[in-house]
């Protein structure tokens, strides 16, 4: 995990506070949740349910720990006198024992399913309720989870309530011990976190519309290596005139990807050296910043999802659907696997197989905007019984 956080620009990470030690850190009063979010997808939903709590409760306060360095520094834009961001604790008994007795918790949350086996045991102990919002565990995970249930039940039933993503999960966290009674469906707050004013978005680079607002631009949204330049020649087959934007999962990647994307004889700009420069000599727009993934979507004609081509499992169709963009993915959308089911069976999304099919795709709805303005419309259908999910689950939360 060590070389993890290094690997992923994390050498500025306060690796004391992963061995539980903390400066300046304490509430003057009132009772403190505790959220363990892994990285910036969780730590969005986080934010949200953090959000309706506040907004309800002023004396609830709060600590967000979370795994990553691009997590952190997330969380950190958002940080209110009633938060505190810090990073988890290694799961080694003295560095978790050290981080509890500090900020005493009456709850701890865990987003999807951040699960450390010894966190759990000690958390347990200290009789703190143990809480899972959003649950979601991969279809990978789950074999290996229940190879190995008989060792793994006595912690899986320590958990207070678990309030699932998908009722399609209740017989996995049935078989891995934990009763039904302390299951629950209230929908998604990940998918409830796309139900946002697309306008309003788009007001925090209001300025680019001269840019981006009448030009094809598509999307790809959390790529992974080889995935940027394998869309782009993609793109180049269609001969149109495309603005290619790309959002990698791991931003410490723009370099490398930078120097891939030129050698496809693209010109590619970093979006950071774009907001200072404002050129307007590219065809290619790298974003290496966080959090503004959200309101530059808008801005897309068509998204394409990254880890659907290239590598399997895929990652969140939300978001783009939220900013009602058309949305491609690739075959491997296992991560995902009932969501994207749903969404192809309501005729929501594009699904294709390789290159040509995604050139063949691009083309369709860049050029058809009914077919994209039909698929839009479907896929907020599909996402509706998520509506409200972040309050009802709040609300479940305080009784």
């Amino acid at each position: 995990m060590l070389l993890k956080t290094l690997k992923r620009g994390g050498l500025s990470t306060p690796l004391g506070q992963k061995l539980g030690f903390f400066q300046n850190f304490s509430f003057s009063s009132g009772k403190v949740i505790y959220v363990r979010a892994v990285s910036v997808g969780e730590v969005r939903i986080a934010q949200k349910l953090i959000d309706s709590w506040s907004s309800d409760d002023s004396d609830a306060q709060f600590v967000l720990a979370v795994n990553t360095a691009t997590g952190y520094h997330l969380a950190q834009k958002k940080s209110a006198s009633n938060l505190k961001v810090v990073y988890s604790p290694l799961d080694i008994s003295y560095c978790v024992k050290k981080s509890l007795d500090l900020f005493r918790p009456s709850k701890i949350i865990f987003i999807e399913s951040d699960i450390w086996f010894n966190f759990i045991r000690i958390a347990n102990k200290k009789d703190i309720p143990l809480i899972v919002v959003d649950a979601r565990v991969s279809p990978a995970s789950q074999k290996h989870f229940l190879f190995l249930r008989r060792i793994l039940q006595p912690f899986f039933s320590l958990f207070d309530k678990i309030y699932l993503k998908d009722l399609h999960h209740m017989q996995f966290w049935q078989k891995m011990g934990v009763h039904s009674s302390r299951l629950e469906f209230k929908g998604s707050i990940k998918y409830d976190l796309a139900f946002q004013d697309t306008e309003k978005k788009m007001e925090n680079f209001e300025f680019l519309q001269e840019y981006f607002l009448s030009k094809n631009v598509v999307f790809a949204v959390s790529t992974h290596s080889g995935e940027e330049s394998w869309i782009a020649s993609a793109i180049l087959k269609t001969h149109l005139d495309i603005i290619y934007f790309v959002a990698p999962r791991h931003i410490e990647r723009c370099k490398k990807i930078q120097r891939d994307l030129s050698r496809l004889g693209l010109n590619v700009l970093l979006f950071s050296d774009f907001l200072e420069s404002k050129k307007s000599d590219f065809n290619v727009i790298l974003i290496d910043t966080t959090g503004n993934v959200p309101s530059l979507l808008p801005f897309a004609k068509v998204a394409v999802m990254g880890k659907s081509f290239l590598k399997k499992g895929g990652q969140n169709p939300v978001e783009p659907i939220s900013a009602k963009v058309p949305l491609i993915f690739g075959p491997h959308m296992s991560n995902f696997q009932e969501l994207a089911r749903e969404l192809l069976c309501a005729n929501a999304v594009l699904q294709v197989d390789n290159q040509e099919d995604l050139s063949l795709a691009l083309i369709n709805l860049l050029q058809d905007t009914k077919k994209s303005s039909a698929l839009v419309n479907n896929a907020d259908k599909v996402l509706g019984s998520h509506y409200g999910s972040t309050f009802k689950i709040y609300q479940s939360l305080i009784q």
